[in-house]
């Protein structure tokens, strides 16, 4: 503001904070990318609205089960799925891998049980060429690597060699694993679910299965029913 002789004599600031106003904004956003996060989901759950992968039963400890799996699905902590024979742990485990998040990502499925020891380290880890006699002269990836931000079926783990249990359980700790005959770690990122039809905790007793390894991979423990136990 000048005098009449043109003299300054006062000055007016008008200033605005907005950090107000751009927390709003931030807030704004983060809403927007939570509704499309929440219409994805939604589109995808119709989509695969008729894939049940046959989990049927109206018993409340059917219906229980199925509401905890629904719960740890979006959770990235590994599941322990016990039960006996023919009670359908692979069908709860794709499942799981389906209500994920990383649901378009692979999901690798291994029977403990099914695979020679002396194979099976080379079929979860992974080898360099020339590891070892009769090894691929290109090396291989193992499933942890192969799976990349899918899920991990470990089918039958109470069959795992305690050997192999240990590096196992490293793996699991340090979330890295190491091809045989080689040094250089790779980094895992695959979600774990483990699964059995004998009663780890008793296996712990028994001195068959590691009690480290046990509460790694039950952070979140699920008994399935036996059929006859769910009549309805």
């Amino acid at each position: 503001i000048f005098a009449p002789d043109g003299t300054l004599v006062k000055i007016v600031n008008i200033s605005r904070d907005v950090t107000e106003l751009e927390s709003l904004k931030k807030e704004l956003q983060d809403r927007e990318i939570l509704m499309e996060e929440m219409r994805r989901q939604l589109k995808s759950q119709r989509a695969h609205a008729g894939e049940g992968q046959g989990l049927y039963g109206t018993s409340p400890r059917m219906t229980q089960v199925v509401r905890l799996m629904e719960h740890v699905a979006p959770l990235n902590v590994t599941v322990l799925l016990q039960g006996e024979t023919g009670v359908g742990k692979s069908v709860f485990a794709k499942r799981i891998h389906q209500l994920g998040p990383n649901r378009e990502e692979p999901f690798v499925q291994i029977n403990c049980g099914a695979i020679p020891a002396e194979l099976l380290e080379s079929e979860l880890f992974g080898y360099v060429p020339g590891a070892f006699t009769g090894a691929s002269k290109n090396g291989k990836n193992g499933l942890f690597v192969s799976a990349g931000r899918g899920t991990i079926f470990l089918d039958e783990i109470s069959e795992l060699p305690l050997p192999l249990q240990v590096k196992l359980l490293q793996a699991l700790q340090e979330r890295m694993v190491y091809k045989i005959g080689s040094t250089v770690p790779n980094q895992i990122h695959a979600r774990i679910i483990a699964a059995s039809n004998k009663d780890l905790e008793e296996q712990v007793r028994k001195g068959l299965f590691r009690e480290d390894l046990y509460y790694r991979i039950s952070v979140v423990p699920v008994q399935i029913p036996a059929l006859r136990e769910r009549a309805e």
